[in-house]
């Protein structure tokens, strides 16, 4: 979805763009990193069903894939929030575009 002044504009469309990818940055790896962590914990518990003793090392290798997925999905959900600011920031201190003419004043008789 563009918004209407990006037609104008070139600059404009680009940081329109930019803004919408941003925020697809910003939602999408907390949801991946969080299908890593059920992942990676479904994999421990597994392990622990698994006779009834586990392994330490492996049981805190599953956990650590779990946390590592989580922590990197909230990394660069962080970037791309910082990305989006300045983004927003940079789309609002463009200049505005000019306003259209209205083609009924032209039809109009002055007064």
């Amino acid at each position: 979805m563009n918004h209407p002044d990006s037609a104008t504009d070139p600059r404009r469309k680009f940081w329109w763009r930019v803004v919408w990818a941003s925020v697809a940055a910003v939602i999408i790896p907390p949801l991946l990193g969080l299908s890593g962590t059920v992942i990676g914990m479904v994999q421990a518990f597994s392990t622990l069903r698994q006779g009834g003793q586990a392994d330490p090392n492996e049981l805190a290798g599953n956990i650590s894939v779990a946390m590592l997925t989580t922590l990197w999905g909230m990394v660069f959900s962080l970037i791309s929030l910082l990305i989006l600011i300045a983004a927003i920031i940079r789309l609002n201190t463009l200049p505005k575009p000019a306003p259209a003419p209205n083609p009924q004043a032209s039809l109009e008789p002055p007064t």
